[in-house]
């Protein structure tokens, strides 16, 4: 699974990075993640005053089918908590998560969770 942690208007490297470091290491706390490893860290690449920080922003997470649940739920509640937006990608499928009811962020993800278990 990809995951990618998007900047919000305006935000530079900078402001994005901090997030991004705390998304890794809160990861690499869950007992169903078996990998966090971050993709292709281009801060140098963008320019002073620029936005981009989206590149900065990408991290592969390795978790087996049985463990997308609990990490779908750990997404919403880390979504939740710091008012940020992460988007989800697995197999060429992405899923956006911010700031909606948990009720609505609950049934997305519990649709998009099935459609990558059943074949599992």
């Amino acid at each position: 699974m990809q995951l990618t942690l998007l900047p919000e208007v305006g935000d530079l490297a900078d402001d994005i990075a901090p997030w991004y470091r705390r998304l890794i290491k809160d990861l690499l706390d869950l007992d169903s993640v078996t990998a966090a490893d971050p993709v292709s860290h281009r801060s140098a690449e963008i320019p002073d005053g620029r936005k981009g920080a989206g590149e900065l922003a990408r991290v592969l997470v390795q978790v087996p089918v049985a463990g997308l649940g609990a990490l779908t739920q750990f997404l919403r509640s880390w979504v939740s908590l710091t008012g940020k937006t992460v988007e989800a990608t697995i197999d060429g499928d992405p899923i956006r998560i911010r700031g909606a009811s948990k009720e609505q962020v609950d049934q997305v993800l519990a649709a998009w969770v099935a459609r990558h278990s059943a074949g599992a």
